[in-house]
């Protein structure tokens, strides 16, 4: 900052000898009016930069925030098309987890957990149907091959 204050004020100088020695000829006020417009961009050069580096700033912020967002719709929009398949196929259900599997390039569904309304499931071929039937109302969103389908009870 004080290099900046030394060019200034040296730069300030200069000019105001100038405008004394150009403020006598015929083009004097015209002189002045450009010397005039040179201090002032001088002096406001400084004040615009810091600008700039916090619009720069504030600008990868907000980059960050939108792509935070478009992960997270991105994710929801899945939910909610399995959820919406769900339904149609008349699954009772209380609420539906998604796991992804995040590669650095892709992301990839990696699970999926139903939670279901009941306390227990009451046998072992009641659990298979459950998530048989399952699968197959899922397998128009997503591929039940590669995603690993599990139910939960509440």
């Amino acid at each position: 900052m004080s290099k900046y204050f030394l060019s200034t004020l040296s730069v300030i100088f200069l000019l105001s000898i100038l405008d004394i020695l150009v403020s006598k000829t015929k083009n004097g006020k015209a002189a002045r009016a450009v010397i005039s417009l040179v201090a002032t961009f001088i002096l406001i050069t400084p004040i615009l930069s810091i600008f700039k580096i916090d619009n720069a700033e504030s600008s990868i912020f907000r980059d960050e925030l939108y792509l935070n967002y478009l992960e997270n719709l991105e994710d929801e929009t899945i939910r909610r098309k399995l959820k919406i398949a769900l339904n149609v196929g008349n699954f009772e259900y209380l609420d539906l987890l998604v796991e992804f599997e995040n590669d650095g390039e892709n992301k990839n569904l990696k699970k999926v957990t139903i939670i279901l309304p009941k306390g227990v499931i009451l046998d072992n071929a009641e659990h298979i149907n459950m998530i048989e039937k399952a699968k197959t109302l899922l397998e128009k969103e997503i591929d039940v091959l590669k995603v690993k389908i599990e139910i939960e009870t509440d």
